[in-house]
């Protein structure tokens, strides 16, 4: 008593936070060699344990789950939506329970999850996927909104348990746990095994699977719900209805309906199997001798993308997500990979990238093409410019999930697909009405690109000096359309069209030379050096049926016989009279630059006044078209200004006084319009400001809410600074993140630098203390915290391993 005293009198109610990271006296019993499967569950030419060496046993299920799932178990805490103190009375007793009984346990023998520590990863993955799915479904359409709101956490919680559950009977039904002579047998049903293993003084365990347990771990993940789901949860699940507790039931034992949660757990099941079987076969046999390159390679691709080492869809970025799958820029991809492989000490795997990838295509990692090829030739929009850009040699995932197995797919971006001259338009839904271009009639699917492409938000290519580009030449051929006679197109001659001038929009020169041109994923015949030669290039002969919106302009009845490079017309071949001769390059009217259109749904569609949409960039409109439906909701907040207010360089919106509720909270955090505080560990999805609950809006998002409602709240964003601004701003963003501090708060690695060193720093650079706060967080993800007077950025992987800790 007196020692708990003392302690609280010392350190306060929570003294027990500052021993948490405190080593377990028996973590130096788990082998080095399995350490890095249980943090990252990778392979890595993992060889442990066979069954010479067996499992430790002194470590409790629930260190081994908080230390080496953590990423899981945080996943269900911030997406359940309970409270604190009701998330610790009903959800966490039945993860530590289940910890406890799947210990270090494998989930199958020869197939999915066959590592040590599998049947506890693969219940938390399933457990997450069927929460994801209990988000998005209404299993209460019929009853009152008070009735729904009441019974949606308990379906919640349901989800969860029976995802965790579900194969919790294999520990029972399909294998033993026994001492090293065999004479010692662990009983699930009396005790766990660390409690099994410290009664005997064991330090590890051996594992001997039994015949014919095909299914039999079913009924047992029944008979467990009564030892791993407390009493007191499975009151307060079953004060929502009974009808939520029957369904838990019948969804763990997989009972042949057609029940929603019984189809949510079927499906997540099916997808951690496959996610886990697409990395390759499993080493559990025991008896592998080949490099498992397989479970190396994709190992390797997801630490490379989750450190950020690896972007998406953007320029320089090894990942491209189109609209028909995912696709890797392979030859700069697979020298990273081999590279982090080495480092980890990994010697005996191929180097070459088309070894590598003969090999993930053989496994059904990789996608070949039709034709048996394994590259893929991409050339991805953002890339282009004036209607050119470098074609990237890629390999081809067969499945998004082997790079996103926990994440959502983001979202695609349109390429081209093919070589020059057979390229296939693959064009993302959100940048249709960002695209101008004109397909021909005759080939819906194949385009030959040889006009200028605009980008998403581009309403001209960019020149130099801002100058306009010209339209490219016309042809002076054209043909009407005849119906009744047969055409035959007309044939330039190869010496006029060698002595024909390139147009200037579809020059390939070097001052436009593209972000990876010179990139060994660049397929070789458009990897042209920067000094050779301008080669011309004809303009393409106009369609015989020309597009609606040529209508307008002038259409000859006859052809001229012969041009003055004695080209032959078409009429002369068709055997019609022919007119005088047209000029050889008439001017065209410059056509109208596309913009794109607001489509907002529900609350807001006609809100938006057309002085406040004239001045959105195409950029803001692809942003609110992207989720019409939240854009909605969001645009019909500027009719309640009173209720939002500046938090944090942010706006925050409060929920139920806006048109936003709960029910949008987990889209907005995916689709990236709600900021989440990174300075507070385990922060929730919302916060409360003046007695009143919402949540703050990112950037961009408050930047682009004060713009449409002429609100002067001092958003920092980059979108509003001058441009003569922006290069000194980042001068002095670098100048603080050479004095920033690396600090690690929760998960999330960050670097702090005080309000004292900021104002030090800005009399060095004669700049004032605010412009210097401005360009941090007008260019970095950063929060000023006045409590603790320190400006925290959230830190980029290589910010914190160039530095020491």
């Amino acid at each position: 008593m007196f020692f708990s005293s003392l302690k609280r009198w010392l350190f306060g109610d929570n003294y027990a936070s500052l021993f948490a990271e405190a080593p377990h006296p028996a973590e130096r019993l788990i082998p080095p060699e399995l350490r890095p499967y249980l943090e990252n569950h990778n392979w890595q030419n993992l060889r442990y344990p066979p069954y010479q060496e067996g499992y430790p046993s002194k470590v409790t299920g629930e260190w081994l789950m908080r230390h080496y799932q953590r990423k899981l178990i945080d996943r269900i805490a911030g997406s359940i939506g309970l409270p604190k103190d009701e998330y610790q009375r009903y959800v966490e007793p039945i993860l530590i329970n289940v910890a406890e009984l799947a210990h270090l346990l494998p989930a199958s023998e020869n197939h999915h999850h066959a590592g040590p520590g599998g049947l506890l990863r693969h219940s938390l993955e399933v457990a997450n996927l069927t929460l994801d799915g209990c988000l998005t479904t209404a299993f209460d359409t019929a009853e009152t909104p008070a009735r729904r709101s009441t019974r949606r956490w308990r379906w919640n919680v349901a989800g969860v348990a029976a995802g965790l559950l579900h194969d919790a009977g294999k520990a029972l039904t399909d294998l033993r746990a026994t001492d090293f002579e065999g004479t010692l047998e662990w009983s699930p049903e009396q005790e766990t095994l660390h409690q099994w293993a410290g009664r005997h003084k064991l330090d590890r365990y051996f594992l001997h699977w039994n015949a014919q347990r095909h299914e039999k771990h079913i009924q047992a993940s029944v008979a467990l719900v009564s030892t791993l789901i407390p009493a007191e949860a499975r009151a307060w699940i079953q004060g929502g209805g009974r009808d939520i507790y029957e369904a838990l039931l019948d969804a763990i034992a997989g009972n042949a309906n057609r029940a929603p949660l019984t189809e949510l757990v079927r499906r997540s099941d099916s997808a951690s199997v496959k996610r886990d079987l697409l990395k390759g076969p499993s080493h559990a046999g025991g008896g592998d001798t080949g490099v498992p390159v397989i479970r190396l390679v994709s190992d390797a691709m997801l630490r490379l993308l989750s450190t950020g080492r690896w972007t998406v869809n953007a320029p320089g970025s090894r990942v491209w997500v189109a609209t028909d799958g995912v696709y890797i820029a392979w030859h700069s991809a697979a020298e990273e990979i081999v590279r982090l492989l080495v480092k980890d000490g990994i010697v005996a795997i191929p180097r070459s990238p088309e070894m590598l990838l003969a090999i993930l295509a053989d496994h059904g990692l990789a996608q070949r093409r039709d034709d048996g090829e394994l590259y893929w030739l991409v050339t991805p929009h953002v890339l282009c410019r004036n209607g050119k850009g470098p074609v990237l040699r890629c390999l081809k995932l067969s499945s998004p999930d082997v790079l996103f197995p926990h994440v959502p797919v983001p979202p695609p971006t349109s390429i081209r697909l093919g070589k020059e001259g057979e390229q296939v338009e693959r064009i993302a839904p959100n940048e249709k009405g960002l695209l101008e271009r004109q397909t021909p009639v005759s080939a819906p699917t194949a385009v030959a690109v040889g006009r200028p492409v605009l980008e998403a938000g581009e309403a001209t290519p960019s020149r130099p000096n801002a100058e306009p580009a010209p339209e490219p030449a016309r042809s002076v051929i054209s043909t009407p359309s005849l119906p009744a006679e047969p055409r035959i197109p007309s044939t330039p001659d190869p010496a006029a069209v060698k002595a024909q001038p390139k147009p200037v929009a579809l020059e390939w020169v070097n001052q436009n030379a593209q972000p990876g041109e010179n990139d060994p994923d660049t397929a070789p015949e458009r990897r042209q050096p920067a000094t050779s030669p301008s080669v011309p290039v004809a303009e393409p002969l106009p369609m015989a049926h020309a597009p609606a919106d040529s209508a307008s302009e002038p259409q000859p009845a006859e052809f001229p016989r012969k041009n003055a490079q004695g080209q032959i017309s078409l009429a002369e071949l068709l055997g019609e009279p022919s007119p005088p001769p047209l000029p050889q390059n008439p001017p065209q009217p410059r056509p109208e630059p596309h913009r794109p259109r607001l489509k907002l749904q529900g609350h807001a569609a006609g809100r938006v006044t057309p002085s406040q949409e004239a001045r959105l960039t195409p950029a803001e409109i692809a942003l609110l078209n992207a989720q019409p439906v939240l854009a909605g909701k969001f645009v019909a907040c500027l009719d309640r200004v009173e209720e939002l207010r500046p938090v944090a360089g942010r706006v925050f919106v409060p929920l139920y006084k806006t048109p936003f509720d709960d029910d949008d909270l987990q889209l907005l955090f995916d689709s990236d319009w709600l900021w989440r505080d990174f300075t507070q560990e385990g922060a929730p999805l919302t916060r409360r400001v003046n007695r009143r609950r919402g949540f703050l809006l990112t950037i961009p998002l408050s930047a682009l809410f004060c713009q449409l409602g002429e609100l002067d709240w001092g958003i920092h964003d980059i979108g509003s600074l001058p441009e003569d601004k922006i290069a000194r701003y980042h001068g002095y963003l670098a100048a603080v993140l050479e004095k920033a501090r690396p600090e690690t708060l929760g998960d999330v690695d960050t670097l702090a630098i005080s309000e004292s060193q900021v104002e030090a720093l800005a009399r060095q650079l004669k700049a004032s203390t605010r412009d210097v706060e401005a360009a941090v967080l007008s260019l970095r993800d950063a929060v000023k915290i006045p409590v603790r007077k320190t400006l925290y950025i959230r830190a980029r992987p290589e910010e914190v391993a160039s530095r020491p800790g």
